[in-house]
């Protein structure tokens, strides 16, 4: 954007600037989750864990975590990182969303009873 005068004061108001710039589009994955492990969760007899492993345990790692819509923020150096699950899902289908922050290298993500 540029303007040129050789003569005089001009006032330029009510610019606007239409931006052609895509959305960023995350990773996003989903997990069935069955009745049954759906209540053995609730009833606190098994635990769910979202399992991050990332290429190296050097670089800091920064990354938002989204499990059905809930927030997780991830601030580390470490190789594996696990997030509890139990206070997140849903019985049948289930959505993680992961919006890194900073360049990340994820090598894996599993969802597993522990």
């Amino acid at each position: 954007l540029s303007f040129r005068t050789t003569k005089g004061a001009y006032l330029i108001d009510h610019i606007s600037v239409a931006s052609e710039l895509k959305k960023i589009s995350h990773p996003t994955y989903y997990f069935e989750l069955s009745p049954v492990i759906f209540d053995e969760v609730v009833a606190n007899r098994a635990h769910l864990g979202l399992y991050l492993e990332f290429s190296n345990d050097i670089d800091q790692k920064r990354v938002d975590i989204y499990v059905n819509g809930h927030p997780r923020a991830i601030d580390t150096r470490d190789r594996v990182v696990r997030i509890g699950l139990d206070p997140f899902i849903n019985e049948g289908n289930n959505v993680i969303e992961v919006r890194p922050r900073s360049t990340l290298d994820l090598v894996n993500l599993r969802v597993a009873i522990d």
